[in-house]
């Protein structure tokens, strides 16, 4: 393999400092951003973009890291989504045919957007506003046409808790989109104003677990905790 596609240079440094925080015995749930795709233009990362050779090559390299020796996979219809979901899962097993469940709530449409009337409406807002800004505006609310970030995060933990597998072994891995893990983890922490730099990665994710009513995590090598209470 080539130096540009060595899995080890592709990934970011810090991201094995949030296995180092997971529990042990846990049942745990990871969602994640795919992994690297052709480049967008003018923000438009249309649903075509496939991965590239280094987007495989980190995906199976970060497969091959996480903890658990099995996953089940859950994925936007998005093909470099599924794209991602199939290749960590190829790391650790040599199963041909894995079972995938696509789930429309971790794409947009999705759990912030019910419509694509909205989306194409609130789309135009991204492309004026750019990323940063427009997550800002979400965080605060400030779109009518959008799900309030409340009832939106509580839609996916709770498909994040229903299906989340029993056996401490096995990793459900659900991936998403920059836009989704944004919106959701910054509001998971109680954050109104985010800056570039903590813009979700290629292939960054937040892992989740529960305990009774309480939502317990890891984001980017730091733990948080929030009451599934503070998103009814």
């Amino acid at each position: 393999m080539s130096e540009k596609l060595n899995p080890e240079h592709l990934l970011p440094d810090d991201f094995k400092k949030s296995l180092e925080l997971l529990p042990a015995n846990k049942a745990i749930s990871l969602l994640t951003r795919h992994s690297i795709r052709e480049q967008a233009e003018n923000y438009n990362a249309h649903y075509k973009l496939p991965l590239t050779q280094d987007g495989i090559a980190l995906a199976r390299y970060w497969g091959s890291l996480q903890i658990q020796n099995s996953f089940n996979l859950y994925s936007s219809p998005v093909g470099r989504c599924q794209e991602t979901a199939l290749h960590m899962f190829a790391s650790k097993s040599t199963v041909k045919n894995p079972q995938l469940k696509t789930v429309t709530l971790l794409a947009e449409p999705g759990c912030f957007i019910e419509s694509r009337e909205q989306m194409v409406e609130v789309g135009q807002y991204f492309l004026n506003d750019g990323p940063i800004t427009f997550m800002n505006r979400i965080l605060n609310a400030e779109f009518s046409q959008l799900q309030h970030p409340r009832i939106a995060v509580r839609k996916l933990l709770t498909h994040i808790r229903d299906e989340q597998a029993g056996d401490p072994d096995v990793l459900n891995i659900h991936v998403s989109h920059d836009t989704i893990l944004a919106a959701f983890v910054y509001s998971l922490l109680g954050k109104k104003q985010i800056q570039q730099e903590q813009w979700p990665r290629m292939m960054e994710g937040v892992y989740l677990w529960f305990e009774s009513d309480l939502v317990q995590g890891v984001w980017r090598g730091k733990y948080f905790e929030c009451g599934l209470t503070d998103f009814e």
